[in-house]
Order: C-alpha cells, then structure tokens, then sequence
C-alpha cells in the first residue's frame, strides 16, 4: 500500500507553484468588458433558446462561477495576432451576453473568476474545447457562426439565415473534399476542422451572403456548388447573375427551342420538379441521391451557363464534373494547411 503511495505522490504536479490558475471576485463591469475567446459558439443565437431563457432568466449562486484566459506570450490565431496580456471569456459568455444586454431579470454584482494563464492561443482552443464538451446543448452550427465573427468579423446579412443558423456544414465539407481530398475525406464533419474548413472558403461565403436571399434555394448540395464555383471563378457577373436565378428559381425558356436550355434552367428545374431526375436528395455522400451525385448535377450545368452553352439533358460525363473541378493537388492551398496544422497542434 505504502509503494502504492510513494508511486502516486513521484507523479503530483504542484500547479500552485506554477501560477497558471488564479481565483478570485471580480466587479460585473470589468466581467462584462472581457470579449469572447475567438472560437466561442454563436451565442446571440442560443439566447434565444427558450430553455435557455428561462434558465438565465435569473441569477443563481452556480452561475458566478466563470472562467477567463490571459496569454503570457504572443501568439496568432488564424491570421489574427493576440498579444502578451490579452484575455478573452472562456465560460460564462451566454451570461455575460444576458447581462450585458439586460436580459436578467437579476444581475450579480459581482463574478467569481478562475483565470487560467496559457502561452498560446493553441492551448486557450484546447481550453475552451474542454470547457465546450461538457455543455450537452453545444452545436457544430453554433461554432460556425462563432468562428465567422469573432475570427473574421464577418457578420452575415440577417437575409441569409443559413450563415446567421450555421447551416452550411455538409455542403461545406465536401467543398473543402472537392478541393483537397486527401485532407478532408470524412463524410461526417469533424470539430476540430471547422476553422480550417471555415478559413479555406471564407471569402466565397462573403460572396455567397450577397447572393443567398432565400434559404430554402439552397439545400446542401446548391451551397456547395455555389462555394465551389465562387472559388473557381470568383465574383464574375455571369457567375453571380446564375446564382441569382437559382436563388429566386428563375428559368430561361427559348420560344424557339424549348428543350435546348441553359445550364441554371437546368437546374433550377431539378430542384423544382415533381418528377425530378434524382428524385430523392440526401446529405450523404455516396448514396443515390447523394452529395457526391448531386453537387456532380449542379457543377455540370454551372459551368454549361459559364460557357453559355444550351443542351437538352445531361451529357454522358456529368458525374465527374464534381471529381474534375479544382487541378488535383492544389499546392497554394497545400502551404495553406501546413500552416494551419502547425497553429492548432497542441504539444502531448
């Protein structure tokens, strides 16, 4: 038993002497002046959870418990430099949000603080996921949003609700697949990807805010198309002009020839017929009816309207239109992820 003892007190770590935790009360003016970490969720959307309303409606003895972090060195966090003394809210946001906005019918006077002192913004992400994991009610939807804010201070038109909803993670997983396929090749979206995801197409979602007017025009597989045709062409006003009609279903109709259409006219059908050629339209990669197949359809007749071109139906090569997009083995975007894998690997 004794060796037992002797084995266990050789591997205690005395954090108290290191001075990486410090407790203490801290004013609700100072605590409220403290910005979200960059990676928190979208939490102006989860205040509007009913459960979460009623269970801030108030405040209770367990909601003084809040965290903080301070860097004790420089660091960056995806192209954004913090500096040495920076601090940022790690849990306690969603309150501080209630709070700060006046949407407690109580305020403390004052928040009991755990700050936690970390060398790089790698280790506050690790922090905040551990934090994160223990909050059953935490979406992947949340964090997208979240990252699009406060990493890039890009605040989607309240138009587009499925940026403000983050509902945009399948169509852009297999846009970032698309792109580089021997990095992202997980169907199902992985949380630690998400800021590389999000960095990879953050100016075709700019583009793409000023597009999307109606969520309902754009299920998964449209979003990807768009994501991926905004990053071959970029803002090109034939482009924008086609993603526009697909926005308001709008089809083009020869007198002449009404079998002979454009390719957003082809589209636009698919998604809007009763009798569709894929009749049944799924999230899931490799299913019929799938991603992979749908977003195939979609990028075939995309880039038909870029080379106003007008045909009748679908060409025998249509399913690798989705495969043959983007020249295999993007070696700009390569460098890209090298960098990123180096500012999210975290030391073991």
């Amino acid at each position: 038993m004794n060796d037992n003892i002797d084995s266990l007190n050789s591997n205690i770590i005395d954090f108290r002497n290191q001075k990486m935790i410090e407790k203490f009360w801290m004013p609700i003016d100072e605590f409220l002046k403290i910005q979200p970490v960059p990676m928190q969720r979208y939490t102006e959307g989860r205040a509007k959870n009913n459960q979460v309303k009623k269970m801030l409606s108030r405040v209770t003895a367990e909601q003084l418990e809040v965290a903080i972090v301070e860097l004790t060195e420089d660091s960056d966090y995806i192209g954004t430099q913090y500096k040495k003394g920076w601090q940022g809210v790690l849990n306690g946001n969603t309150r501080s949000h209630f709070w700060r906005e006046g949407k407690s019918k109580t305020i403390p006077k004052e928040v009991y603080v755990t700050k936690y002192k970390f060398d790089s913004m790698a280790r506050v992400r690790e922090s905040y996921d551990s934090f994160d994991s223990m909050d059953a009610t935490e979406k992947k939807y949340e964090k997208v949003f979240g990252y699009l804010v406060r990493s890039y201070g890009f605040d989607p038109d309240t138009t587009c609700s499925k940026l403000i909803k983050g509902q945009i993670l399948s169509g852009l997983n297999i846009s970032c697949f698309y792109y580089d396929p021997s990095r992202f090749n997980q169907p199902v979206v992985k949380t630690e990807n998400l800021p590389e995801m999000i960095s990879l197409y953050v100016d075709e979602l700019r583009i793409f805010n000023e597009i999307c007017q109606n969520e309902k025009s754009w299920d998964q597989a449209l979003l990807a198309a768009a994501l991926m045709s905004i990053k071959k062409w970029g803002n090109d006003q034939r482009l924008i002009k086609g993603l526009k009609r697909i926005d308001v279903h709008s089809q083009v109709i020869s007198e002449e020839d009404g079998k002979h259409v454009d390719g957003i006219t082809h589209i636009v059908r698919e998604w809007t017929a009763k009798n569709p050629d894929i009749p049944t339209k799924t999230t899931n990669w490799d299913k019929p009816g799938g991603l992979k197949e749908t977003l195939a359809y979609a990028l075939y007749f995309i880039q038909l309207w870029m080379k106003d071109e007008k045909v009748s139906q679908r060409g025998y090569n249509w399913q690798t239109s989705a495969s043959n997009f983007f020249p295999q083995n993007t070696k700009k975007f390569k460098t890209v992820t090298n960098n990123l894998n180096n500012l999210f690997s975290i030391p073991t």
